[in-house]
């Protein structure tokens, strides 16, 4: 009696089918995947946003980008606390105890401010606990290479804290369309002189280092101006190693996005002068080829998500126009666009 089996072929064709299914399955798995990630960081934005208006509620503005002043003289003037716009909203962010911990008596770079505009050191003498603290409100799911922290004990600069563990964040608040990212001086029509000059104090934007806005800051409408917008690790100038265009933009740069600091063109602080997702050693930089680009970008597929002043959060497509897109990163400057144009 003969046994019947499956011959070679038809053992191969059913593999074959079944690779054909799985090939077909797994991009749906992938774009699902991708579709809830993205999900996800809608969500986060749209926190921000109703974090934002609460505290403008209670306060009467929106908190400023970054509480130092550093306008009146090298020697009087003091933007030592590099605190951001995100720890006053920490209550709103339903991170209460991470607030009462945070010493608001205490500049962020050192403890007594009146010791001149920086200190040598820039060593805090507190809040290392809450900076180095990982918050998800502030990581997008999809930004899957950020670093776990960064650390800036080594730096050069004298205007940040130096601090050896600063929780990341994916996201960034808009200073605007002008200035910084073809120059390392930033300097603005009329604001010439010394730092009263700088644009991190005239920009056009949501946040910049003046005084606080209000709604009425925002006479080109708080649904035409986006306020906070994506940051991508390896997008921002710190690639870590990366080899990208044109080829000489390798190691460990010192940039990076934590949600503690604000630092001009960098931590939280971006501007709208190259279009989203421009790479690192791309556009306009500052520092030469390979330095800081300061644009907005994602790691989601054709775009990244950004929150409007008004607390809607739309994806903004690469293709967008490089006028419309920044037309919609300024507060006043009276620009007219349609909705349809992004």
């Amino acid at each position: 009696m003969r046994r019947r089996g499956f011959t070679l072929i038809e053992l191969l064709v059913v593999i074959a089918i079944i690779a054909v299914l799985i090939a077909l399955l797994l991009p749906a798995v992938q774009a699902a995947r991708e579709a809830a990630r993205r999900s996800q960081c809608t969500n986060n934005l749209k926190q921000m946003g109703l974090a934002l208006h609460n505290y403008h509620e209670a306060q009467g503005t929106f908190p400023n980008a970054r509480p130092g002043n550093d306008q009146a003289t090298a020697t009087t003037g003091n933007d030592s606390n590099a605190m951001s716009l995100w720890v006053v909203l920490l209550p709103a962010l339903e991170q209460q105890a991470m607030y009462n911990a945070w010493n608001f008596q205490l500049s962020f770079n050192f403890s007594d401010a009146s010791r001149g505009k920086y200190a040598s050191s820039c060593i805090p003498e507190a809040q290392t606990t809450v900076s180095s603290s990982p918050l998800n409100v502030f990581n997008c799911p999809s930004d899957i290479r950020i670093q776990p922290s960064f650390s800036t004990t080594n730096s050069g600069r004298n205007d940040i804290p130096h601090v050896a563990g600063l929780a990341p964040s994916s996201y960034s608040s808009c200073a605007g369309s002008l200035g910084g990212a073809n120059s390392s001086s930033d300097s603005y029509g009329p604001y010439t002189t010394g730092n009263n000059g700088e644009i991190k104090h005239f920009n056009n934007g949501f946040a910049d280092w003046g005084p606080p806005h209000r709604i009425r800051s925002f006479p080109d409408g708080t649904s035409n101006t986006f306020a906070v917008g994506e940051t991508a690790y390896n997008n921002d100038g710190s690639w870590y190693g990366t080899q990208v265009s044109p080829g000489n933009c390798t190691g460990a740069n010192p940039f990076f996005n934590v949600w503690t600091i604000s630092l001009r063109l960098g931590s939280n602080f971006r501007t709208t002068r190259n279009a989203v997702n421009t790479l690192p050693g791309l556009g306009l930089s500052s520092g030469g080829v390979c330095g800081m680009n300061n644009a907005f970008g994602s790691r989601h597929s054709g775009g990244a998500n950004f929150l409007f002043v008004d607390g809607s959060v739309r994806f903004l497509k690469n293709s967008i126009n490089i006028s419309v897109y920044q037309a919609i990163s300024t507060r006043n400057e009276g620009e007219v666009v349609s909705a349809d144009a992004y």
